[in-house]
């Protein structure tokens, strides 16, 4: 059985491309645009991975990595744009696992 992947990100050409490159690798991918239909997804599915973006217009991803570590400790990557050594630790302090830096290789995931 294929592992399970959400990735939530506003950036339609970046889910579209980490779709296709984890597809290849057979996972199983289910892409969310907003932190309101991830949570959404998160009702109905198990996931083996989550990729969040940190900053999107519906909010800050550390306050939806809080939300799922209350419950479950599946593991987060957390996909930022901001290079400050503060805004990555606070992310792995409240709750990812690891993060990547925008712009990154999908091949970093794997």
């Amino acid at each position: 059985m294929p592992k399970s992947i959400l990735i939530i990100d506003d950036d339609k050409r970046l889910r579209e491309l980490l779709e296709h490159y984890l597809v290849e690798k057979n996972f199983k991918v289910f892409l969310s645009d907003d932190f309101s239909s991830a949570k959404e997804i998160f009702n109905y599915f198990t996931f083996d991975l989550i990729i969040i973006d940190r900053m999107m217009p519906s909010g800050d991803g550390i306050e939806l990595i809080e939300i799922i570590k209350k419950n479950n400790n599946i593991p987060i990557i957390m996909l930022t744009a901001m290079g400050e050594i503060e805004s990555r630790i606070k992310g792995l302090k409240y709750g990812a696992d690891d993060y990547l830096s925008k712009p990154f290789e999908p091949e970093e995931l794997y």
